[in-house]
Order: C-alpha cells, then structure tokens, then sequence
C-alpha cells in the first residue's frame, strides 16, 4: 500500500525533552520512523527548537501537522516533499520544568527551500511566510529577535532593547513608546506598547552632568532578557545577528519580575554602565572587556548612594565616583564635578561712608558687568548625541533675541536726565546734596550765591557765566 504522506506531531516533543533524541512511527501506516532532536537555537539563546526528521535522512512527503495539544493544524502548505519540520519554543515556557507547551515558530526545509511560520492568536493556525513586510518581520535570518518578538506578544513578558538606534531616537525630555514587532495589522490596529524609553540627565549640585536613558516597563510584564546590538546607530545594525550582545550577569538571572525600568550610559555608540531598577534588585553592572562573543557577563559594580531618586542632585564626591566608573567602562577621561572656591567677604565700610552710599545701586554700566550664575556644564561622552542645550560650534556668532545680525552696536551716548523746575531745590542747584551736608548753615560758594539771589533760586540765570569765571578764581 502507497503511502500518503507522513503526520509530524509536535505532541511528541516532550518526550524528546530528557534526551536528545526520540523516534517515533508515522500514523498514517507508511511505516515511517520519525526522529525529534532537541537544539538550542540560535545557539545561547533561550529557545529551543525540536527538529522532525526521517530516521535515515530521507526525504518524505508531509502530509499533516498535529500541534501541541494533538490537533490538526492549518496555514501550512502540505503533500510537499520535505526534508525536516521543526518547531521553536521559548524555554521558560512551563516554569523551570522545561517541557515544551506551545510552540511559537516552525519551520520548512524543503531543498533549495526554508520557509519559517509563527502561530495565530488563536493558537490553531499558522501564519506566513515570515519575512521582511511579515508582523512580526524576519529580517536577514535574525531569528532570536523574531522569537523576542513572539515571546512578548504570547507570554507578556518584554525584552529591553538597549541598542542606540532605540535608546537615542527621541531627544531629551521626551519620551517615545516600544515594544515586539507583533503589535498592529493582526492585534485589530491596537499598538500595545510595554515600554517608554526617554533621556535624562544625571547632574551634580555644582552644575556637571552626563545623559542617561531610561527604559521603563509600563505594566506589571516580566523581564525576560536584555538585549542590544554592537556599534548602532543605523537601524540596520539591528536586525544583523553578528552584532546582537545578550547582556548577562549572575546577579541577573531571567525572566525576572517586578523590574520597574533599566538606565544606561553609552559611549562610543554602546551601552557600558546599566541600572536595574526594580523590587527584589537596584544595582550598577559595568560592561565587560569586548571579546566578540555574543554572550557579554556584566559585573556588578558598587555606586552606592547613587540612584534614579537623586540624579539630578548628586554630591561632588558621587558624581565624581560615577564619572570614575564611566572611565574604566571606556569613556576615557571625563570632566569632574569641582566645588567653586568661596566668595570673598564683603569689605568694610570706609570712614565717612555713609549707609545711604553703601546701598546705592549699580549703575547700567557696573550691573553689565555683574558677574551672571553659571550655567550647567553637559558632560558629552564619546560619540553621543548632542543635547538640545549644546553651545553653538567654535567660531558662530550668535544673535540677541529677535536680531538678524551680530554686527557689533555703535557705542552708547550718555543719557541727559531732565530735572522738572518744580522739584529743583536750593541744594541742587548749588551743587551741594543733602546727604552731605553736615552743619545746618550754608557756607562759602552756596552762601554767595543765595545772596546774590536775594533767596530767589532762579535768580542765577541772569548772571553771565564769566561773572562765574571771574569770582571762582
């Protein structure tokens, strides 16, 4: 009897779970032995893939897929010669058991063919092919993204992407959205964004500060992995597997709960020193020596008193201790917060100053000269985007508010004050003021010419000034 075609059951996976392998006999009768061998795959990551093939290597015709639960399967062409079907599942799918539970990718080797599906929201059948204009995308064989993605969406737990293209796509004091590439056309239009990325900066009291980003996860979601891909910030940088950079640590051990949002600093383009904010941890982990592999071990690294809670108030001595362990993460040497020396006391008063002098105000031309508050110093590391509040480059001139030149101004000519006669007093006229005038009779020059005036203040004019000349001599 011909056969019809051969069944692949994903069914049978669990039980290739302790082992390596299993075998198991083609239930339509054509006397097929079906072999499960279990993989990690991408190698390091946290999927597995069980891939179902003919126990000699042969190829066979596919007739039917059964899923998880037993049942036939939709979406997949069939009566196709295959070579293996295989099917990917996140590791920690079932707790720490390990046995597979749903299966979130397969994929089709038929020769000169590979084509990968993912699994409908209804969980019954497959959607695909998976490719570049697919939700969620395939783009250059990055399949661990493509799995994040489906880890998100499926299981609600999210995947920080720390890589610059995400980290540096808003500018500072605002804020932007992401998450899985799952969210859209088959979620019924509705972006569900997990995540809000946004710049801040972390400042010493004296005016110093560098720019962190921080990551927040919007949701009581589950950290599953923390992710960036090397030397961004084109996007196409992530999408290429060669440059993906897991970041791992002891202390972090995934997926973790009650993580409320992860900081970083960069330099040359990468992330160097992170913070893990969250219920159970809030600690510093300093990137590793680069050796190329795909795996980095951050350390932990002590900044004690350092924390989201006074970024924006940090102590010379702290912020001096964090700009320390961004030079031995490699940003190389980095300006230092430095107590401004204090101000020198007031002098005394001289002898004869009186207190109506000594609180006289600043004259236009002395206030243009006061000394202004200085303003804050933003810190760039190497390579990082340019703040909004960036000084202008060496050389530009800059222009008043509202002025389209910088040539410079004409000097200013000094300014007459006109006295109205009804205010005019005998001692202004005479040159003398009253915050001089010591005894309570006039004398000398004054006298003279209150004579002269007959007590008439106005009475000056009708002299001719040489008579001025001629008794002042």
């Amino acid at each position: 009897m011909a056969s019809e075609g051969v069944i692949i059951d994903f069914s049978q996976n669990k039980n290739a779970n302790g082992g390596l392998t299993t075998t198991y006999y083609d239930s339509t009768g054509s006397s097929k032995t079906i072999t499960i061998t279990r993989s990690e795959e991408p190698l390091g990551s946290n999927f597995y893939k069980y891939t179902h093939s003919e126990a000699n290597g042969q190829p066979f015709l596919l007739k039917a897929i059964q899923g998880d639960d037993g049942k036939h399967t939709s979406g997949i062409p069939m009566n196709n010669s295959v070579s293996s079907v295989s099917a990917y599942y996140w590791k920690y799918d079932n707790g720490d058991s390990g046995l597979p539970t749903k299966a979130l990718m397969v994929k089709v080797v038929e020769t000169g063919k590979t084509t990968y599906y993912r699994k409908s929201n209804s969980d019954k059948d497959w959607i695909g092919p998976l490719g570049a204009n697919s939700t969620p995308p395939l783009i250059n064989g990055d399949l661990e993204r493509t799995l994040d993605d489906l880890v998100c969406s499926t299981y609600n737990e999210v995947i920080v992407d720390l890589s610059k293209s995400v980290s540096f796509s808003i500018s500072t004091g605002h804020k932007k959205p992401y998450c899985c590439r799952c969210h859209g056309k088959d979620k019924g239009g509705s972006d569900q964004q997990k995540i809000t990325v946004e710049r801040k900066n972390v400042s010493c009291t004296h005016k110093n500060s560098v720019t962190i980003c921080k990551h927040s996860i919007d949701g009581n979601y589950k950290l599953a992995n923390i992710r960036y891909y090397l030397n961004g910030p084109p996007d196409t940088y992530t999408n290429d597997p060669s440059r993906r950079r897991r970041i791992k640590s002891r202390k972090l051990q995934f997926p973790m709960d009650g993580v409320k949002a992860v900081y970083a600093f960069y330099c040359n383009h990468n992330p160097v020193l992170i913070y893990v904010k969250g219920d159970r941890q809030n600690k510093w982990y300093q990137k590793p020596a680069s050796n190329g592999a795909t795996d980095e071990h951050w350390t932990e690294v002590e900044l004690s008193g350092i924390t989201p809670s006074n970024f924006s108030k940090l102590e010379c001595e702290k912020y001096n201790k964090l700009i320390e362990a961004l030079g031995s993460a490699g940003c190389g040497s980095l300006p230092k917060c430095t107590v401004p020396p204090p101000l020198p006391p007031p002098l005394p008063a001289q002898s004869g100053q009186t207190a109506a002098t000594q609180a006289q105000p600043l004259s236009p031309a002395t206030a243009a000269k006061a000394p202004e508050k200085p303003a804050e110093a933003q810190t760039q590391l190497p390579d990082s985007e340019p703040t909004s509040d960036s000084p202008p480059p060496k050389g530009a001139k800059e222009s008043a508010p509202g002025e389209g030149t910088s040539e410079p101004l004409p000097p200013e000519k000094s300014a007459v004050v006109a006295v109205p006669a009804a205010t005019m007093t005998l001692g202004s006229i005479s040159g003398i003021s009253s915050a001089t005038v010591v005894s309570g009779s006039l004398t000398g020059f004054g006298w003279w010419m209150f004579k002269r005036s007959k007590g008439d203040p106005w009475g000056i004019h009708v002299h001719p000034m040489e008579n001025y000349e001629q008794t002042t001599m």
